[in-house]
């Protein structure tokens, strides 16, 4: 489980045991050296996985630890001597271990959600918790701190999960990666430790954030098709009427193309003749006069 709390109290964990196996790798006996490289390969492996598909693996982990968690509590009731009577007690024990695994891993898988919430609580609690009991030493001041700090990062898990699950399983990816690849070198040099995890970190968050973003967009086309598929096969009368349902924009249907309409005659306009001017007056002569 990684959520807010859980992820930063395994990055401790992890830093924690990386101290400690490159203290004792130079005292190991070879018997253990033979076998420390196979184990680091496993969690080079594992750390891969976490860091570049931490987010769409994030169920399965969280199946894996139901199982787990099955398999602790059944274990539990069977050694407790409930049983101990029973006709059938091993095959029984093994049933409630079985039927419990089985359970667990299912109620994980499917309300992640609830576990993501609750390790985010606990973890967080945990961390405030010594924290306060390190430096003040008050359990009450440790119990009433741990308990608003999980309720708040257990609800920031849940609000924020995408992002949080992506950076917290990539930063916990790169460093099981470097600590698998210091178990089979059996290095104890710690100088490469400190630069190989944030670039692990870098490289998971860049390619789970675009995995994820573009797996989203696809499913989404994904449904909107089998949406349409599925209404056109239930409705094949109304497909015939209809258009079909695209992605693209709509284009309205377009009419065949109307002959042209006959052009109408047209009518030369009439023009009014300017009126005639009647032809000029011959000159007259003047009479003769009477002194000639």
């Amino acid at each position: 489980m990684d959520g807010v709390g859980i992820g930063i109290f395994r990055i401790f964990i992890e830093l924690e045991g990386i101290h400690e196996l490159a203290s004792y790798l130079d005292n190991l006996s070879p018997a253990v050296k033979n076998i420390l490289p196979i184990i680091g390969a496993i969690v080079c492996i594992y750390g891969l996985l976490q860091c570049f598909l931490g987010y769409k693996l994030f169920k399965f982990w969280c199946g894996v630890v139901g199982l787990l968690v099955g398999v602790l509590v059944g274990e539990a009731i069977v050694t407790s001597g409930v049983l101990t009577n029973t006709p059938g007690a091993y095959l029984l024990g093994l049933l409630i271990i079985l039927l419990l695994a089985l359970t667990g891993a299912f109620v994980a898988y499917r309300a992640y959600m609830v576990g993501l919430f609750l390790y985010s609580f606990i973890a967080a609690f945990l961390i405030v918790f010594y924290l306060i009991m390190f430096f003040i030493g008050s359990p009450i001041a440790g119990l009433i701190t741990g308990i608003i700090a999980g309720v708040a990062m257990g609800v920031v898990a849940v609000i924020f999960k995408r992002f949080w699950i992506i950076v917290s399983t990539s930063v916990y990816g790169g460093i099981s990666v470097c600590t698998g690849m210091m178990m089979i070198l059996l290095s104890a040099d710690l100088g490469w430790f400190y630069v190989l995890p944030p670039v692990f970190a870098v490289a998971g968050f860049i390619v789970q954030h675009n995995t994820v973003k573009k797996t989203k967009k696809a499913g989404a086309a994904t449904t909107h098709q089998v949406y349409v598929t599925h209404v056109a096969t239930a409705y094949p009368e109304s497909q015939q009427q209809t258009p079909p349902v695209s992605n693209t924009t709509a284009v309205p249907p377009q009419e065949p193309p109307q002959p042209p309409a006959a052009a109408a005659p047209t009518e030369v306009p009439h023009t009014i003749a300017p009126p005639e001017t009647p032809p000029a007056a011959a000159p007259t002569e003047a009479p003769p006069s009477d002194n000639t």
